[in-house]
Order: structure tokens, then sequence, then C-alpha cells
């Protein structure tokens, strides 16, 4: 594995609330991995099998239409969290496909790794998957009421 460290993890807000001791063992079970514009960070329909932090540059969200199109969502800059299902349920597939719109660096935690360190450290396991579920509830209210059923189906799934 790349070395992570404490600092890399501090620049995502999301994991802010967690003390630096929390986040070295963190660190610890992470990854970084560097990618060029148009790799492919995961695809869609893929089983989800980590969590990914980005650190730098940017990863565009995109998926296939029944008919084969190609649409983008969205783009996750800097801060931004990938993948939080697979932390949360087991078998979980990625409903889009992540791409790297310029030169990327983000970390990943496998969901077996953080199982691992959950059964290790259980306050710390609840803590990020609280803290995982708090965002994703604050990202489906900011939907906004017409995509609201939709992302439910599609987390329920």
């Amino acid at each position: 594995m790349s070395q992570v460290t404490a600092a890399n993890l501090q620049k995502v807000p999301l994991l802010s609330v967690i003390p630096v001791s929390g986040l070295e063992l963190i660190a610890g079970i992470a990854d970084r991995k560097f990618l060029r514009p148009g790799e492919v960070l995961f695809q869609e329909g893929k089983p989800s099998e980590a969590i990914f932090f980005v650190i730098e540059g940017r990863i565009a969200l995109t998926i296939r239409s029944d008919e084969g199109r190609l649409a983008k969502l969205s783009a996750m800059e800097s801060g931004e969290v990938l993948g939080q299902m697979a932390l949360l349920e087991n078998k979980s597939v990625h409903l889009c496909t992540a791409t790297a719109d310029a030169e990327s660096l983000v970390i990943e935690i496998t969901a077996a790794d953080f199982q691992k360190l959950s059964e290790d450290k259980p306050k710390l396991g609840v803590t990020v998957q609280k803290i995982i579920r708090s965002d994703l509830d604050k990202k489906l209210a900011a939907a906004g009421p017409s995509l609201r059923p939709l992302l439910i189906r599609a987390l329920a799934t």
C-alpha cells in the first residue's frame, strides 16, 4: 500500500470530527491511488468494495442510459467522498461510473479492511459509519422531493 497519513485524511471535511489518533488508524488501512485523466476508478453495475476520498483532482460521475448513451451526473472534487455504501452494506453495486477528469489522487479504504478495523476498534468503526450515514441523509434531503423516491429506491437495491 502507498503511504497514507492522517494529514491526507484531514483534507476530507467529512472526517473532521475524528481525532488525529483515529485518522492515524484509518490511514493504516488506506491506500493512495493516482489516476490519469480518463482512468476509471469504478464502473457502474460492478460490486462496490471500497470507499474513496478525493484528495486532489476531479472525478466525473456518469451513467449509461438503456439506449447506451453516456450521461454526466456530476463531478467530485477535493474533499468529497465516493462509494460510501461499501462501508454500510454488503453486496452493494456502483450506481454510476467514476472516471478521472484530471490527474487525481484518491484514498481508498476497502470494506474488508474497514470491517477488520471496526472489529479491533468498534467505537471508531461506529463513528465512521454514523458520519457516512449522516452525510448520505443530508445529500438525500438536498436532492429535492422529486429525486428522493428515485434515490431511496436505488439505495435500497
